[in-house]
């Protein structure tokens, strides 16, 4: 029953709250310090890594090294994409959706196979 009204606790946090704008216009990377220091500031990617590398440690050995790796690489390739002037449809939709999904997963204990969990 915890598990439970932890994650009704989680989704209600999620509805609550509003986007940052954190990811989109014009100002999005003033220089590649303000990209590179941006995943240490946000709170959203640090929600992220944090749950992240605790789901990790949670799934096993081989996850404990490919799982965040699989997270670093994905906002390197969104990173490039930014900067070749892709435009990415619902970004913080997106990123809020992968730490709701990554608390879920934690509160509920789910594991999944290294290489299935990498890809999600």
């Amino acid at each position: 029953m915890k598990k439970v009204q932890l994650a009704l606790i989680t989704g209600a946090g999620a509805v609550a709250t509003t986007p940052a704008f954190a990811h989109t216009g014009p100002h999005m990377f003033e220089g590649f310090l303000s990209g590179f220091v941006h995943p240490f500031m946000g709170l959203d990617h640090m929600a992220a890594m944090l749950a992240v590398g605790t789901w990790a440690a949670f799934v096993g050995t081989q996850a404990k090294r490919s799982l965040p790796l699989a997270f670093v690489l994905t906002m390197v390739v969104g990173a490039l994409l930014a900067l070749s002037a892709f435009s990415l449809p619902v970004v913080e939709a997106g990123i809020a959706s992968s730490v709701l999904v990554l608390g879920l997963l934690l509160s509920f204990s789910i594991k999944l196979q290294t290489s299935v969990a990498a890809g999600l």
